[in-house]
């Protein structure tokens, strides 16, 4: 049975950086020489090389958002990070996509829950999130590790080709984290690290992340439902280039 990740594929960083969320400074990573002339997040993002023309080429991505939802997050931040959920899925099933991203979701404090499985977004209900409890980075890692291999062995008998998955790792908080998991996850996806707030901790965020940087967003105005709306496009802006 041929599973989904039978296919070649090149790693390509997206071009423009994301300007300013908030008052706290957001990083990003190198910015390619050839700009997409958007204002997108520098996320790292793997598309398959292209097929030789007169062959159809199918593509899908799975997008995997891991979302801190510990005691800290309560109040407005675990609000807006909904509402911005929200945006991101909407932008995912936009008719222009043709149903090409698969969405899991994940939620963390001091244990790690899967709450969405490899769902198509033109049909995904989001779930309100709630928080409660401390911030396990390990647990979240693990749960993630486990779901990108699930997607990875399931079977592909329409042939599609995948394109590595996202995942969007979004923390608040602190957290000891085993650099064996960091490992293991980056060599089944490419990893976007979110510190939302000034709080959160960069450092090992930074670690989690694929390309060693961490986009710092801001908690007031709206500033993370414009992080994560932009994603949306930038990720379908890649999709779109990769057919």
């Amino acid at each position: 049975m041929t599973s989904i990740f039978n296919t070649t594929q090149a790693t390509a960083p997206l071009a423009q950086p994301i300007s300013n969320y908030g008052n706290e400074h957001t990083q990003t990573a190198p910015l390619e020489t050839e700009a997409l002339g958007s204002d997108f997040p520098d996320l790292k993002v793997s598309k398959p090389l292209k097929i030789a023309t007169g062959i159809s080429s199918n593509t899908k991505q799975h997008v995997v958002f891991v979302a801190d939802t510990s005691s800290s997050m309560s109040g407005h931040k675990i609000g807006e990070l909904n509402i911005g959920l929200n945006a991101l899925y909407g932008e995912l099933a936009a008719p222009q996509n043709k149903d090409g991203f698969m969405g899991s979701l994940i939620q963390f404090s001091s244990g790690a829950k899967r709450l969405i499985f490899a769902e198509s977004f033109l049909t995904l209900t989001a779930p309100t999130l709630t928080v409660g409890g401390g911030t396990n980075f390990d647990k979240a890692l693990t749960e993630t590790i486990k779901t990108v291999q699930e997607f990875a062995s399931l079977p592909n008998t329409d042939g599609w080709q995948y394109m590595r998955p996202q995942v969007l790792f979004l923390s608040d908080g602190h957290s000891a984290v085993s650099s064996q998991n960091i490992q293991l996850l980056q060599e089944y996806a490419d990893v976007t690290a979110i510190a939302y707030g000034a709080d959160a901790n960069s450092g090992t965020l930074s670690k989690i992340a694929s390309d060693g940087r961490v986009h710092v967003i801001g908690t007031n105005g709206g500033e993370l439902r414009k992080f994560l709306a932009d994603v949306g496009q930038t990720l379908s802006q890649h999709l779109s280039s990769a057919r």
